[in-house]
């Protein structure tokens, strides 16, 4: 057996029973409403996320391919360095070499009449000069002229070159150098 005592008046009861749905509304109201806005919430996040992943992997994928020029381009100036180098070298080499047309050029600006050539050897950085002149002054002339053209060094004329007096032959040695 049950007794159920209604201190209550009819009007209150119903009063309070309108605020307890209300209240269960809202809660339950609130509850339908705030799941959907934080699943979406979470959602959102995952998308930020999954941009941000995208674009620092865009950013990775770029820095390596610049990286990738970088060492392409690096290499190349590698390669230019050393041709650069090269056609230095090679450069300097041609410009301390004579070419025979000038050292020619050169005897025959400073040989005095009476002397002929008759024989020009090079080798290397050495040249002999052989000849003939009609008198020994003009071979001792011709040395003297050759060593102050620039165009040679450590001449060497023998003294037996020197012995006759007239129609001497002659035999002088030097070290090539550019001509300034």
């Amino acid at each position: 057996m049950q007794i159920s005592i209604n201190l209550l008046p009819h009007r209150e009861k119903a009063i309070i029973r309108r605020a307890l749905r209300m209240h269960m509304i809202l809660a339950y109201g609130s509850l339908i409403v705030l799941v959907p806005v934080v699943i979406m919430g979470v959602l959102a996040l995952l998308l930020v996320a999954t941009r941000i992943e995208q674009r620092g992997l865009a950013v990775t994928r770029d820095l390596l391919h610049q990286q990738g020029s970088m060492q392409e381009m690096e290499r190349a100036d590698y390669t230019i360095a050393q041709t650069n180098r090269a056609a230095r070298r090679a450069q300097k080499m041609m410009r301390s070499q004579q070419h025979p047309a000038e050292i020619l050029s050169a005897l025959s600006a400073h040989a005095p009449r009476d002397v002929q050539v008759t024989r020009l050897v090079i080798n290397g950085d050495n040249v002999t000069v052989q000849g003939t002149a009609a008198q020994r002054q003009s071979v001792i002339t011709f040395k003297q002229r050759l060593e102050a053209s620039g165009c040679f060094t450590q001449l060497v004329l023998p003294l037996t070159s020197l012995v006759d007096r007239h129609d001497t032959d002659f035999t002088i040695t030097a070290q090539k150098i550019p001509c300034s």
